[in-house]
């Protein structure tokens, strides 16, 4: 009885574990063209690079003819062992080669092994020489430019003042240090690694008061940068170090309805607002001054889906994000909610943000967000706002506590479809390969 069998576990494995990210190499367009003869197209998807190679295992049979496409080059002809190569790095949809096999009774296929690069700066084995870029080039050019130190790493960096925290090591990359206030500049002493590196820019770092980072970029030989980061804190007059307390309380909404009430450490809500409302303004307290502050209005249309209001320390690093759902009622009205008004004479120095994302319909009636930010280097107002307005605001905020309780259950239910959606893709995948293989064993029978 004759059977042949094809052994493509490989490529099915590789398939189904690397389909979510659209990149693959895989075997296609397998078909019949004599008695005893099969070709397969060798495809890539998504995928950069410039070399292939790997071993065919034929049991009974042997390569009969391999036509490359798309520009590669064979290097090895018909042998078992092949080596295709592209002048320059190559990405999107193709095919590399054609392969053509010829098989006997009972035989048996299949391609074990197969490695994949994107080659620069390299000589392969068969004497090609792969440049700066991935394209082929001459000895003499490689020996130019392939030769140069990528080395842009510093043996030493030192500041005119004070000291690096962690002490420096050529392999970090990332330093902090405090300076007093009086210290306005600051000149690092860099010296780099590499014979013909040099440094660059940031040389000499300006200080403000609070935190400051400065940047030393250094080239190497051949071109290629490194930065290295310091994060200078300059104390403020009588030698006061910026807090780090982006941490509020008291927060009240006005001109929605917020649910659960707020609690410091809860940074997702609801807010619940009318067909009328058109602006939300936030009140709180800052932690670090105890001073009462008003938020910037977040425009709110009928396809605003949430608010965000990020508060940021006087360090300029430490940032306190809370994030409020907008859900539209109707039924709600909200036109005679309190709306704070901003005295110019008492705008803090906090700085806080607010956006608003919103989510619009297409076509394909999917939806996508969009994030509108609004600068507010001088937005937030120091304001005393009167109590009669704050307890309007908390008596209607008891109102459904529980719907945050429905939010966080479709938010839930949203990562299970998403994980089910992974599932079946993957398991699809497989099946593909599975349903191949039963379609040209099935194919193979019939013409016994």
């Amino acid at each position: 009885m004759k059977r042949l069998k094809f052994v493509v576990f490989l490529f099915c494995l590789f398939l189904a574990c690397n389909r979510v990210h659209a990149s693959s190499i895989s075997l296609t367009d397998s078909k019949k063209t004599s008695a005893t003869t099969y070709e397969f197209a060798l495809t890539i998807q998504d995928m950069k690079l410039n070399t292939i190679q790997g071993t065919f295992n034929i049991t009974n049979g042997s390569i009969s003819r391999i036509t490359m496409q798309s520009n590669w080059i064979n290097k090895t002809g018909t042998n078992n062992e092949f080596y295709f190569y592209h002048d320059g790095a190559i990405s999107g949809n193709y095919t590399i080669a054609i392969i053509e096999v010829t098989m006997h009774d009972n035989s048996r296929y299949s391609l074990p092994k197969v490695s994949y690069n994107y080659n620069t700066c390299m000589k392969d084995i068969y004497g090609n020489f792969f440049g700066e870029n991935g394209t082929l080039v001459l000895e003499s050019e490689f020996n130019k430019t392939c030769s140069k130190s990528k080395d842009a790493s510093l043996k030493s960096l030192k500041p005119n003042v004070g000291s690096l925290s962690p002490s420096f090591d050529s392999s970090l990359e990332l330093y902090s240090m405090t300076v007093e206030n009086q210290v306005r500049s600051i000149t690092w002493n860099a010296i780099p690694n590499g014979t013909h590196a040099k440094v660059i820019s940031g040389t000499t770092c300006s200080l403000n008061p609070g935190v400051n980072l400065c940047k030393i970029v250094i080239a190497a030989e051949a071109g290629n940068q490194k930065t290295y980061t310091v994060t200078v804190t300059r104390k403020y007059e009588n030698n006061k170090i910026a807090s780090n307390d982006a941490s509020i309380s008291n927060l009240v909404v006005h001109g929605g309805i917020l649910s659960p009430s707020f609690q410091p450490d809860k940074k997702v809500y609801s807010v619940k607002v009318g067909k009328t409302t058109q602006k939300l303004y936030f009140t709180f307290i800052t932690n670090s001054d105890k001073k009462s502050h008003t938020s910037d209005a977040c425009n709110v249309g009928n396809a605003t889906t949430s608010c965000t209001l990020t508060i940021i320390a006087d360090d300029g690093i430490t940032k306190n994000s809370y994030v409020f759902l907008i859900v539209h009622d109707e039924e709600i009205d909200t036109t005679d909610f309190f709306v704070p008004t901003k005295q110019e004479s008492s705008i803090s120095k906090k700085k806080t943000t607010v956006t608003s994302s919103t989510s619009t319909t297409t076509n394909k009636n999917t939806q996508t967000t969009q994030e509108e930010t609004v600068p507010m280097e001088s937005f937030v107002v120091e304001e005393d706002l009167p109590n009669t307005n704050n307890t309007i605001i908390e008596e209607e905020q008891v109102e459904d506590n529980s719907f945050m309780e429905e939010q966080d259950t479709e938010i839930e239910e949203q990562q299970e479809q998403i994980d089910k959606q992974d599932f079946w893709i993957k398991t699809l995948s497989i099946f593909d390969c599975i349903l191949g293989l039963v379609i040209v064993l099935s194919f193979i029978k019939k013409k016994r």
